[in-house]
């Protein structure tokens, strides 16, 4: 009898540590950002826990509006449960301006630049500002099931 009731709590503790260990492991999460369905390059996405509770994923958008969120590691995904999610995009910069000044770099791309500059004027943010802030923002997501996909298509007037 001792051995069975022994086995009952092992089995029993080992159970309760795997279910609770599973909230602690991201699920992969990708999807798409659209504005008036076309898709936003370089827009940065954040998931915030609603609760309060939790860690933060976020991710950045390809040139096709793709993004997989990362919490621990590159691409790992997001804890589950429910978020909070903004949406932010900011104007590119030209590579000249990330280097320090005196790189050698920086001197072979002052020309390009420069030309750049001369045709570039900046553009508004496709995304409208109510995303931008988690207190403000209407878009929520659960944390979709392993292989789901959390897409956000918004509609913009501009």
């Amino acid at each position: 009898m001792r051995h069975v009731i022994g086995a009952v709590i092992v089995v029993t503790a080992a159970a309760v540590c795997l279910g609770c260990g599973g909230r602690d492991i991201p699920v992969p999460v990708t999807g798409k950002v659209t504005v008036n369905g076309v898709p936003v390059a370089n827009a940065g996405i954040v998931f915030h826990p609603k609760d309060g509770i939790g860690r933060p994923a976020s991710a950045e958008t390809g040139e096709d509006g793709t993004y997989r969120l990362t919490t621990f590691k590159v691409g790992d995904g997001a804890l589950r449960g429910e978020y909070r999610v903004t949406l932010v995009w900011e104007e590119p910069v030209h590579p000249y301006l990330a280097l320090r000044d005196g790189a050698p770099q920086k001197e072979a791309l002052r020309q390009d630049y420069l030309a750049w500059k001369e045709k570039h004027g900046e553009r508004p943010s496709p995304i409208p500002t109510e995303y931008a802030n988690a207190g403000t923002t209407p878009l929520t997501q659960k944390v979709p099931p392993p292989g789901g996909i959390a897409n956000f298509e918004m509609e913009s007037g501009k």
